[in-house]
């Protein structure tokens, strides 16, 4: 193998790992260029700027974003899509044979099998994704979305819960007093716990506020990491208060 040819299969996961990035979440042109995408500051759309694409069939939202002059061609890669995302999460992602574009992910559970989650608790998992790469806001976010084009921790589940129907208390201190009547174990948990943490900014009283999403899993607004991202589920730890179910009937 000569030299040249192995630089280049070095750096091709790169290039698939940053082309992966910049489709779904996006790219501010950083330098205007002649014949560029736009002027400096312009962000460039991705799968996340696409409203409502957690709902849309994986071709049409490919080409909400790619914009390419075969819309349809997308739908032809979707059975090895499937193939690789089911290998690499473990999560059992199926397809209506029938009809093109309508892959559909299910969502695992803490024993390793999987459940589709359907009705309020999937709009609510939805919104939850929605709002994934938004920077961290303290006191942003709340029942209506996210305010000042961010989040923190607590606004991310009141706002996801709202689309069920859902008013849950604004701060993450206030939502573990109401809920965790509703406690359950780590061995319990299903895809919409929310799983509350100390980590002693406030001493030992609830500092933050996480969603399961199911496969070990968790969506949070993080202060350490500025943004709204998936994390590995922490169902144990010094930092642990609790994890609690939200009731399909809560009021506050």
């Amino acid at each position: 193998m000569n030299t040249r040819h192995s630089r280049v299969i070095h750096h091709e996961p790169r290039r698939a790992s940053y082309a992966a990035k910049v489709f779904y979440k996006g790219k501010t042109v950083e330098k205007e260029e002649k014949g560029g995408a736009g002027p400096k500051g312009y962000h460039i759309p991705g799968l996340v700027n696409v409203n409502g694409w957690e709902s849309l069939p994986p071709t049409v939202a490919a080409q909400r974003v790619q914009r390419s002059a075969y819309p349809d061609a997308y739908a032809k890669h979707e059975g090895q899509a499937r193939e690789i995302l089911s290998a690499l999460s473990g999560v059992d992602v199926t397809i209506d044979e029938s009809e093109p574009g309508s892959a559909v992910c299910s969502i695992g559970a803490s024993d390793g099998s999987t459940v589709e989650a359907t009705g309020d608790m999937k709009a609510v998992l939805e919104t939850a994704n929605t709002t994934l790469g938004l920077p961290y806001i303290f006191g942003g976010g709340g029942w209506d979305g996210p305010t000042g084009g961010g989040q923190d921790c607590s606004g991310l589940t009141t706002y996801a819960y709202a689309q069920a129907g859902i008013r849950l208390p604004r701060t993450a201190r206030a939502q573990w007093a109401a809920l965790r009547s509703h406690e359950v174990s780590p061995s319990e948990i299903q895809p919409g716990d929310l799983i509350f943490e100390s980590w002693g900014r406030l001493g030992s009283e609830v500092s933050h506020v996480g969603m399961y999403i199911g496969d070990g899993k968790m969506i949070e607004a993080s202060r350490g990491a500025s943004r709204t991202k998936i994390s590995d589920a922490r169902l144990s730890g010094p930092q642990t208060a609790g994890i609690a179910r939200v009731p399909e009937n809560f009021t506050q």
